[in-house]
């Protein structure tokens, strides 16, 4: 289901419309908290097959971009992209770095955080 909606969403992504972005950042932040909270329990063997094609660096990378291109074409949503792109960053390490210590109840609760936020500002986004 999340390669279909960011299929659809790749066809519009090209637009100065916001909606497309958020959605597909969003998307990602949640893409990325699944493949933390998976890796961080091994023992349920669970395999993202969707992540052979693209890493948690690939992710995080287009959550960064994703947060850049927002502040720069909505100026007016600086403020809690600020906001949201903090706590966001706050977390990244964990998710990222496999040499620190798991905190699966942590990363869930910020990156839920940030999903909540962005999809509050889709909500109040003209489509």
């Amino acid at each position: 289901m999340d390669r279909l909606a960011e299929v659809r969403y790749t066809q519009v992504l090209h637009s100065v419309e916001p909606r497309p972005t958020i959605d597909r950042l969003s998307l990602d932040v949640q893409r990325i908290l699944l493949y933390y909270q998976t890796s961080s329990f091994g023992a349920l063997a669970i395999y993202l097959d969707d992540f052979k094609d693209g890493s948690p660096l690939t992710l995080d990378q287009s959550i960064l971009n994703g947060f850049s291109e927002l502040a720069r074409t909505q100026p007016q949503l600086t403020d809690e992209l600020t906001k949201l792109r903090r706590k966001y960053e706050f977390v990244r390490p964990n998710v990222l770095r496999k040499d620190l210590p798991a905190v699966p109840g942590g990363a869930a609760f910020y990156l839920s955080q940030v999903g909540d936020g962005l999809n509050e500002l889709a909500a109040h986004t003209a489509p």
